[in-house]
């Protein structure tokens, strides 16, 4: 049986080491990629972030980008990285013209798109819907952060 080593992840979301425990000399205090603080814990429930699953006895041959988890598997909160990408999202989507209406609908819509759920596929489409109308500059930075946090249903829903 395998376990999770503990990850150190910036707050922007880029992974620092997912190998924080076995291989503490790649820690370090600050991103190199974005000079945000690092972070190994869940800040709402100070559960330790997953990172690299080890199986004892058995080597990893494909070398991989890590992905930090959208949301704490603990308390199912979302991760500072995430929330501040759903944030930016909401901010292009405020500069748009598109009425209030249709911002608070995009709004209600786009937690949905992060995680698998029940209403993921109806919520891309919604999203996909409402964002066409935003303008292609917009649309195209919105585009580009659910692209990084969507679940791969929203992104292939929505033809990302």
């Amino acid at each position: 049986m395998g376990f999770y080593d503990d990850a150190l992840v910036c707050l922007n979301g880029h992974v620092i080491n997912d190998s924080a425990t076995r291989k503490p000399e790649r820690n370090s205090k600050f991103c190199d990629k974005c000079g945000a603080a690092a972070i190994n814990s869940c800040p709402a429930c100070n559960t330790m972030i997953r990172g690299y699953y080890y199986v004892p006895g058995v080597v990893g041959l494909i070398t991989r980008e890590p992905t930090p988890a959208a949301y704490c598997h603990e308390c199912g909160k979302p991760y500072p990285w995430t929330e501040d990408k759903l944030k930016a999202i909401q901010e292009a989507i405020e500069l748009s013209e598109i009425s209030a209406q249709e911002k608070a609908e995009f709004g209600i819509n786009l937690p949905d798109i992060v995680a698998d759920t029940p209403r993921t596929k109806v919520a891309a489409l919604k999203l996909k819907v409402i964002g066409e109308k935003i303008g292609k500059e917009l649309w195209g930075v919105v585009k580009d952060i659910i692209v990084e946090i969507g679940s791969e249903a929203a992104k292939k829903t929505m033809g990302l």
